[in-house]
């Protein structure tokens, strides 16, 4: 029942100092029924959104656990306009990949298999040689095979051939 006590004492601090450090107070994002730890994320999310800027590698990656973080919790347009943010300051060809990656794994679960494919090939049309490119060939090949088109899935895996 103590650490109880202490987690509640540490979250409520934590909110003071989130709500007066930003001098913003977005009641919206807070509800009667979420838990503390799920108001204290909805307002992180809520006073970021406005300066959600990325301006290197490293805002970047805080810019994907975000998207990480808000596709897990079931919002996905918002974590769909995340990722492609990443992909268009492309800081990194690791995230750029990942962004590309996750935006295609979520097209695939809504069966829009087309705009995946196209996910992935726009990856494939921008990418150097390398591991990340044939896996994005990989993937896309898997998309082809759920499309019906094993001949595509065919010639993408013989791409990922040529390269090793």
């Amino acid at each position: 029942m103590p650490s109880i006590t202490l987690k509640a004492i540490a979250a409520a601090g934590c909110f003071f100092a989130l709500v007066s450090f930003s001098n913003k107070f977005h009641a919206e994002s807070l509800q009667a029924g979420n838990s503390i730890e799920d108001n204290l994320v909805n307002l992180s999310l809520a006073l970021e959104q406005d300066s959600q800027n990325i301006v290197d590698e490293s805002s970047a990656r805080n810019t994907f656990a975000k998207a990480d973080l808000l596709e897990t919790r079931g919002q996905i347009e918002r974590a769909m306009a995340l990722y492609k943010k990443i992909i268009d300051h492309n800081f990194s060809t690791e995230l750029t990949f990942k962004s590309h990656h996750r935006r295609a794994q979520i097209l695939v679960s809504q069966k829009q298999l087309k705009q995946a494919e196209y996910e992935y090939s726009t990856y494939i049309n921008k990418a150097n040689p390398g591991i990340l490119k044939s896996l994005a060939y990989s993937y896309r090949a898997e998309v082809y095979e759920k499309q019906g088109e094993p001949g595509q899935a065919g010639l993408d895996r013989e791409k990922i051939a040529r390269f090793h």
